[in-house]
């Protein structure tokens, strides 16, 4: 692979056979001749990022279960039917799926009785009960290596921090009502995604951060609308959530998005076109599993995972054009 895409902000790299004609050193199945442009993935933390290289003493247990710490760590839950191979046929790990994939949230922020936390829920609690949790859920991790993983969600994702977040006013709101003696308390809603049109200045919003804000249904004015919202209760409820939503990816895959960071979504645009076009989800796809040299891609990196994103990604892109 040693033709290298001309454009200066892709410098994808190619067989010689995948050249177009007449389009001399450009490429479509990378920036599709120039007009798709992404940002890079950011600085990795360091220890997730030698994980993801090879580097580190628990890189091959990593990736031997890299789909089990991922869903560990993640703050839904990815849906479908898979296919095993293991017991038909000997070969390489091969991913495969049949039907539709569909994403659940979980928009209780405590467990029913009986049953264990998960997801988005084990970030409001202590990191040790949280990993213990996790351990008892899946056999097949390393204690020692959820640890340092569960650390850096913990440290970087904006959406454990938000779950942090909304444990806090939940405590600072129960403090306030013990010193007035008040029984009731407002329930409060972490919304995620607020609907196009819905202008947070005009809520009473307890707390916000980049991608979440509190708020309490006791609070004046009107309710804002979102696509995602957990409440502080323990009545299980689990909420389809759409493949359009431009969380879906870092809440999927928190270890390709550590800091979640969005994916792909609607209002993505192509560069250096005459009109405005629509970057379509197959574009971003195709340029993210480009290979770059002087670029750390974790995605690319997955092995098992890589898998399952990629077709992942192919299942929404063929549902989007149906729809």
């Amino acid at each position: 692979m040693d033709v290298i895409c001309k454009h200066e902000h892709c410098k994808a790299k190619h067989f010689k056979d995948e050249k177009v004609s007449n389009k001399g050193l450009s490429f479509n199945d990378c920036c599709g001749h120039g007009c798709v442009q992404l940002d890079t993935f950011p600085d990795f933390p360091p220890e997730l990022s030698r994980l993801f290289q090879g580097e580190h003493i628990k890189s091959p247990t990593f990736f031997e279960n890299i789909r089990s710490y991922n869903s560990s760590l993640s703050f839904g839950s990815f849906n479908a039917n898979l296919v095993n191979f293991q017991t038909r046929r000997p070969g390489p790990y091969c991913f495969k799926i049949q039907g539709q994939i569909y994403y659940q949230m979980n928009t209780a922020l405590y467990p029913s009785d009986g049953e264990n936390l998960s997801y988005g829920q084990l970030f409001i609690m202590d990191q040790n009960e949280a990993l213990n949790y996790r351990m008892q859920q899946n056999n097949v991790i390393d204690y020692q290596l959820m640890i340092v993983l569960d650390s850096i969600i913990r440290d970087n994702n904006i959406y454990a921090k938000s779950y942090a977040m909304m444990n806090e006013e939940i405590q600072l709101q129960q403090l306030i009502s013990d010193i007035h003696g008040d029984s009731a308390q407002p329930e409060l809603q972490l919304l995620f995604s607020l609907m196009p049109g819905q202008d947070s200045r005009r809520y009473n919003f307890q707390r916000v951060n980049e991608v979440a804000a509190i708020f309490s249904t006791t609070a004046d004015g009107e309710i804002p609308e979102s696509y995602v919202t957990i409440r502080n209760k323990n009545t299980k409820s689990l909420q389809i959530v759409s493949s359009l939503d431009p969380n879906i990816e870092s809440w999927i895959y928190p270890l390709f998005y550590p800091y979640g960071s969005q994916g792909w979504h609607q209002d993505m645009e192509r560069t250096n076109t005459q009109r405005r076009a629509r970057l379509t989800r197959l574009d971003y796809t195709k340029y993210r599993i480009a290979i770059r040299d002087n670029e750390f891609n974790p995605i690319i990196r997955g092995r098992r995972l890589y898998q399952q994103w990629v077709v992942d990604s192919y299942v929404k892109i063929e549902r989007e054009r149906i729809q």
